[in-house]
């Protein structure tokens, strides 16, 4: 199953809802506090040239990229319109900073600690200029914006995701995977990354690199499996010479349990995802996907069972609204299936841009993880 078959399996899909919440100050003290020891936090976007290779905005005559219009909410259609679907390369941020701020604040509030920070064309690569947005933020901005998250208690994490499936912030790059100039690219970009934010974690995505997932796009790329094996160890030893700790998806192990187990460095750390609310699935055939959600939910314990640590991936996808009670359910199951030395975190994915018509869902999202840390006796 893909993502977009598991964003349309019936019953998945509620109704569009969500509200805004009071903020704190940047200085204000936070409502919530949670282990230190655990991270605790959300992934927001900077830049989003992640999920097509087609122009921004897309031409109107195009065959829809969602393959599944009856699931679209009346917001949604009218944010398509606007521009302002997460489809289509764009050479400028769709980006606000005052959601932005407002976001981080209520992250605050809550007494999340980190912010991944997806940065795509974002960010002005001082060796790679040429992939970013024409307002992209230089060096100097993005450090000062750094220096504010870490005054507010919340970490920053940079998130690069080099799955050939949400590469095409990398411009021509991304046609040129697996070359010896896109090793270079690669180790470069890490480079500048890891000397900007001098964080202890690296997110590199390697989730969802199959044809499926590139519905749509002008240039399908997909590596083989020894190929695909061979340049997710280069990038983490590209992230660990920094002296940092990479972070990945990992709905690879859904796949080839066996092959990800021996092969996967126990040092990367994973974050699975699964955002409906049946964490029952069978194991047999079922036309309602329930033999393809079998691996989603029980990798879970498979990466426990090979003694992974694991910061476990809920989402409210905003714009799509899904199942709303997705991180308690999260939490009660691997409360009951992962070792809690090996439970490290929570990561919340609103899949959002950071923008104004989607600032109610990711402040919904966010709230909907307060009983979860509750259930896995977090809060202190």
């Amino acid at each position: 199953m893909n993502r977009r078959e598991f964003i349309g399996s019936a019953g998945a899909m509620l109704a569009l809802t969500g509200g805004f919440s009071g903020c704190a100050t940047a200085t204000s003290a936070p409502l919530r506090k949670v282990r230190d020891d655990k991270l605790y936090g959300a992934l927001l976007h900077l830049g989003n040239n992640m999920w097509s290779d087609q122009p921004h905005p897309r031409p109107k005559n195009e065959k829809r990229r969602f393959p599944f219009p009856d699931y679209l909410t009346k917001s949604e259609i009218e944010r398509n319109k606007l521009g302002y679907s997460m489809g289509g390369k764009a050479d400028h941020l769709r980006f606000d900073d005052g959601v932005w701020r407002r976001v981080t604040t209520h992250m605050q509030e809550l007494g999340m600690n980190f912010v991944m920070i997806d940065i795509g064309e974002g960010f002005r690569y001082p060796s790679h200029p040429e992939v970013a947005a024409k307002d992209a933020w230089d060096v100097e901005r993005m450090e000062k914006e750094l220096a504010r998250l870490r005054a507010m208690g919340l970490k920053p994490i940079p998130k690069l995701n080099f799955s050939t499936t949400h590469s095409a912030w990398m411009g021509e790059l991304r046609q040129k995977t697996s070359s010896s100039e896109y090793y270079k690219f690669v180790a470069d970009v890490i480079a500048d990354v890891c000397a900007v934010f001098k964080s202890e974690y690296f997110h590199i995505g390697y989730d969802e690199e199959d044809e499926a997932h590139q519905f749509g796009y002008v240039h399908q790329v997909v590596r083989d499996e020894e190929t695909w094996w061979h340049d997710l160890l280069f990038t983490v030893r590209e992230v660990e010479k920094h002296g940092v700790r990479a972070w990945m998806w990992a709905d690879k192990i859904w796949h080839n349990r066996e092959m990800f187990v021996k092969r996967c460095p126990k040092s990367v750390l994973q974050s699975n995802w699964y955002y409906l609310g049946d964490f029952n699935p069978k194991n047999d055939y079922d036309p309602k996907h329930k033999a393809s959600i079998y691996p989603m939910v029980h990798a879970y314990e498979w990466l426990d069972e090979a003694g992974f640590e694991q910061v476990p991936t809920t989402s409210r996808c905003g714009e799509w609204g899904l199942l709303k009670t997705n991180s308690r359910l999260t939490a009660a199951y691997v409360k009951k299936h992962v070792d809690a030395s090996r439970l490290k975190g929570l990561l919340m994915a609103p899949w959002c841009m950071t923008m104004e018509p989607f600032e109610a869902n990711i402040l919904d999202g966010l709230d909907q993880t307060i009983p979860a840390t509750e259930l896995l006796d977090w809060n202190v």
